[in-house]
């Protein structure tokens, strides 16, 4: 009984593993968008979050206002390649 169950549990992992290679690849390609489509999406992102550009001064508006700092650490420009 004891094997059954573990033949059938590796089974299971051994199935959703081969499912998950064969799947992933479709959900994780690169989707080419037009320029355009990219260039208002950059826009809603700048527009729509405070940007600091000082960490110091970041520190002491969130230490103020209790909130953390998302950090995000960035080579090249949002608008083109990097």
């Amino acid at each position: 009984m004891k094997s059954k169950m573990y033949r059938l549990k590796h089974g299971l992992v051994l199935s959703l593993a081969a499912i998950s290679l064969c799947i992933a690849p479709g959900l994780c390609g690169e989707e080419l968008v037009p320029g355009y489509v990219a260039k208002n999406k950059i826009q809603q992102v700048a527009t729509g979050i405070e940007w600091n550009t000082d960490l110091k001064a970041a520190e002491d508006k969130a230490k103020e206002s209790n909130k953390m700092i998302l950090w995000i650490n960035m080579i090249g420009k949002m608008e083109g390649a990097t």
